[in-house]
C-alpha cells in the first residue's frame, strides 16, 4: 500500500539505495558487467561527442583517447569539488 506522505531528500536517497541494493542482489556477478554496459556507453558518449564538435575529423582511435581524458578530468573535477564542499562544511575526510 503506497504512503501518501511526502519523503524527504534523505528518504528518498534511502529508498533509492535499497532499490539498487535490491537490484545487485538479484544480478549474478558475471552479468553485473553486461547490466552497466548501456549506461557506460552512453556515459562516454557524451565525452565522443565533445571530441567531435571540437575537432572533427580525427581518427576512432584519437577520438576515444581524448574522450577518455575528458572523463577522467571530469572525474577529477567532481573529486575536487566534492573535497572542497566537505572542507567548508568541515568534514574533510
Amino acid at each position: 500500500m503506497a504512503n501518501s506522505t511526502p519523503l524527504t531528500p534523505a528518504q528518498r536517497s534511502q529508498r533509492a539505495r535499497l532499490a539498487a541494493q535490491a537490484r545487485w542482489a538479484r544480478t549474478v556477478p558475471a552479468a553485473r558487467g553486461d547490466a552497466t554496459t548501456p549506461a557506460r556507453r552512453a556515459f562516454l558518449g557524451r565525452f565522443l561527442a565533445d571530441v567531435d564538435r571540437d575537432h572533427p575529423g580525427l581518427s576512432d582511435s584519437d577520438r576515444h583517447i581524448m574522450a577518455e581524458a575528458r572523463v577522467r578530468e571530469h572525474m577529477t573535477r567532481l573529486a575536487y569539488r566534492s573535497s572542497r564542499t566537505r572542507q567548508a562544511r568541515g568534514t574533510a575526510a
